[in-house]
């Protein structure tokens, strides 16, 4: 996964992931059926070396500027879509996840504190109509 967030809701990431061995899946079935994505969907697929299931490149496109996780769960039935297995049956037996953060100035204080900016600059005005976004009292 990147070091950082996310570029936001409009800029895709890439993230690749390795087998200790080969797995008997196809791109289309990593893309659309291995992985859970909250907060954006997998769009892309793609090995990492010609002939070999080992490394892969995910793409991911966030949906928003929120943070994205990404699931890869363990195998309980080889025969599922999205099954990670070997080619003699065996299934991922652990399951993987990672956040990724969305990209800076994107939590609930970060749009709170742009609001009230954008609002009469921040003003004792705006903290008193707006208290709870604003850090106000209200009257």
């Amino acid at each position: 996964m990147p070091r950082e967030g996310h570029g936001g809701g409009e800029t895709a990431f890439s993230f690749r992931i390795a087998f200790s061995e080969d797995v008997a899946t196809s791109a289309d079935d990593m893309r659309d059926h291995a992985f859970e994505a909250s907060g954006g969907a997998v769009r892309d697929a793609r090995r990492l070396e010609k002939g070999s299931n080992r490394m892969w490149e995910m793409t991911v496109k966030p949906n928003s500027n929120g943070p994205v996780t990404i699931t890869l769960p363990a195998t309980t039935d080889c025969g599922a879509d999205g099954a990670i297995c070997t080619g003699d049956g065996r299934p991922l037996s652990h399951a993987l996840s990672a956040m990724l953060r969305g990209p800076a100035g994107t939590t609930e204080q970060d749009r709170a504190a742009g609001f009230c900016s954008a609002l009469a600059g921040g003003d004792d005005i705006t903290r008193q109509r707006w208290p709870r976004r604003c850090g106000g009292t209200g009257t």
